[in-house]
Parts: structure tokens; C-alpha cells; sequence
């Protein structure tokens, strides 16, 4: 799809507004995860208790899985949409032709 003569900035800024909003999302949740799962090591006076705090670090991937589940479910329900709106701007374009 090419942007419509004139609107080119307009078209660009918002093909890439998905980024920004994924970015801002990314920036945020990163933080998170980073402070509950994996500390600071010189906030803790012993080796033992930045092990005992950061014994569940793999919880991050999981994280990051259910966010990609999500995202392969988004896009197949994304397809079947489009595909049904395809199909039905084919069969009025048909029936205009008849």
C-alpha cells in the first residue's frame, strides 16, 4: 500500500504508531521484571540472599512467551477478519458486475 500523494508524513507516522506504543509497553514492563526478578545485587548484604532473591529469574520468559502466544492468536484472528472482509468485498464487487 503507497501513501496518498500530499499525506506521505501523515502515512509514515502512523505506520510506525505500533512502535511507539510496543516501545512505551516495552519500556515499562522491562523495569518491572528487571526490579521483582533480578535485584540489584548491592542492595543485599550476602551472596546467599541475592541468590534466594533471584532464584526464580526464568520467570521473565515467561513473560515474554505469553506475550508471543498472544500475539500469534492477535494475528490468526487478524487473518480470518480480513479474509472475511476480502471475501466480502469480492462478492459485491462480483454482484456490481453482473
Amino acid at each position: 500500500m503507497q501513501a496518498p500523494k500530499g499525506e506521505e508524513g501523515l502515512y509514515l507516522g502512523f505506520s510506525h504508531l505500533h512502535s511507539f506504543i510496543s516501545y512505551l509497553f516495552a519500556f515499562g514492563l522491562s523495569g518491572f521484571l528487571l526490579d521483582k526478578y533480578c535485584p540489584d545485587p548491592r542492595l543485599f548484604d550476602s551472596a546467599e540472599a541475592y541468590s534466594e532473591a533471584t532464584v526464580n529469574a526464568h520467570y521473565i520468559w515467561y513473560v515474554f512467551v505469553g506475550i508471543g502466544m498472544i500475539s500469534i492468536i492477535a494475528l490468526l484472528v487478524y487473518g480470518l477478519v480480513v479474509r472475511k472482509i476480502d471475501g466480502k468485498k469480492k462478492l459485491s464487487a462480483q454482484a456490481e458486475a453482473l
